[in-house]
């Protein structure tokens, strides 16, 4: 019986005074306590995080996409064909950040393109599709 517990605390790297045991515990007694053990170690996650919060929603994917659905939705208005999101979107960016820009004032959207110049909204959609992994004609990668 010792050589069962011998083993365990080897095969295990644990010792008997992690688990709050003592001499003479049984084999049954230690698989028990180091299922209570491994319970409670899952349970305690990392340490409190240092410095400031991490959005949960990254704000240049967020336009990336919308402006990847309106460009969808617009290009498939413009050729009279049902939406395809395999076929490239051959409208420039900068033109489609104006006109969803027009489109939010109209309907008093979610705000995501009112931000100043379209110059830092190019650059946002940019970092937006590059962690997307989309292309220039805002189609998946290869």
């Amino acid at each position: 019986m010792e050589y069962d517990l011998k083993r365990l605390t080897d095969l295990t790297g644990i010792s008997l005074s992690q688990l709050g045991l003592a001499e003479g515990t049984t084999a049954e007694g230690f698989r028990y306590a180091l299922m209570g053990y491994l319970t409670e170690v899952s349970k305690q996650g990392s340490p409190n995080p240092v410095g400031r919060p991490q959005k949960k929603v990254n704000i240049h994917q967020l336009r990336a996409e919308v402006l990847k659905d309106f460009g969808q939705n617009l290009m498939a208005t413009i050729q009279k064909r049902p939406r395809d999101d395999t076929q490239p979107i051959t409208i420039p960016t900068k033109r489609l950040i104006e006109l969803a820009q027009i489109v939010e004032g109209e309907t008093s959207q979610s705000g995501l393109f009112k931000i100043g110049a379209i110059e830092s909204l190019q650059s946002s959609i940019a970092r937006g599709k590059k962690s997307l992994g989309l292309g220039h004609s805002w189609l998946p990668k290869t």
